[in-house]
């Protein structure tokens, strides 16, 4: 249960991050199509049988490209998860959801007994 929380916490956080500079989101969103866009057809030229006898050149530059983007996107969003634990970030994450669970367990308790 500690694995997903702790999942959940640097997926908020780098939610928080990425949400608050809507451009870079509007630039990772158009990055695939302008891809496709500018490259898919440069492929044309390639003979038929490079190709596994399709011909289609966007038969293996899409996967290739999803691969290439999940690959790169993956590697920066670790380097930024490892910057923040280095930095401490994700301890205090912690902590502070932590902290906020015990006050709230706290703070029920003494209201139930005050109501009791």
């Amino acid at each position: 249960m500690s694995f997903i929380r702790d999942t959940m916490l640097v997926f908020r956080r780098q939610e928080r991050l990425a949400l608050r500079q809507p451009a870079w989101v509007i630039i990772g969103l158009t990055q695939p199509i302008l891809y496709l866009a500018l490259f898919g057809p440069l492929l044309k030229g390639l003979p038929g049988a490079s190709l596994g006898g399709g011909g289609n050149a966007y038969r293996f530059f899409v996967p290739g490209l999803l691969i290439q983007l999940a690959l790169f996107g993956s590697t920066f969003v670790g380097f930024a998860i490892i910057s923040d634990w280095r930095s401490g970030v994700i301890e205090g994450i912690v902590v502070a959801v932590g902290m906020a669970l015990l006050f709230l367990w706290l703070g029920s308790r003494v209201f139930v007994q005050e109501n009791a």
